[in-house]
């Protein structure tokens, strides 16, 4: 929803500051999280805690996109791309060895682009790695078929990545540490 503001309302990514983060995030969230303790008659504290951190989480996550973004060329061009209904997409067909057509299915999060080049950004809950073993067995695809299904035309690809929304903290031993997670929790992971 933040990109898809953004690109809606022509903002500049490159001059996007902290409080347009928390701003924008505001008139997304009119009925959101915060909203949410109070729809909710049996909200406890707890139920407060967990939308204020949910709030932090999703405040940090946008902060690193906005960092990412401006650290390079690529901005966001296009999210929630559906490969089965978007004419600029080439749907991904298989045949079996009974002769019988597959063709994929699925939503490309974000695409990011610099002149006639393209990321694909897949948004993960958590950290994830792209493991070239399980590329090669054939379980970890779902890039490579995004890739493939953008190449006619989006231009060529230059990189497919993870990009975990909720940072790995499970080595995080004290609330000092958790506090002092920054962006760089946040890097993109995959290939370019």
């Amino acid at each position: 929803e933040f990109t898809n503001y953004v690109i809606d309302n022509n903002i500049d990514w490159y001059k996007i500051t902290k409080e347009d983060i928390d701003d924008i995030f505001e008139k997304m969230d009119k009925n959101g999280i915060r909203d949410l303790t109070e729809k909710i008659p049996c909200a406890t504290s707890k139920h407060q805690f967990l939308a204020e951190k949910l709030t932090e989480t999703a405040k940090n996550a946008l902060s690193a996109v906005v960092y990412q973004v401006q650290a390079g060329n690529f901005v966001p061009f296009t999210t929630e791309l559906d490969l089965s209904s978007d004419e600029r997409v080439t749907p991904v067909k298989l045949k079996t060895p009974s002769g019988l057509e597959i063709t994929l299915n699925g939503k490309i999060d974000r695409v990011d682009r610099c002149g006639n080049e393209y990321r694909i950004i897949d948004y993960k809950s958590s950290a994830k790695e792209l493991d070239l073993c399980q590329v090669y067995n054939g379980t970890m695809l779902q890039l490579f078929v995004y890739s493939n299904a953008l190449k006619d035309f989006f231009g060529q690809s230059k990189g497919m990545f993870y990009f975990g929304v909720i940072p790995d903290i499970s080595k995080v031993t004290s609330i000092e540490e958790e506090a002092s997670i920054n962006i760089k929790s946040y890097a993109l992971n995959g290939f370019l």
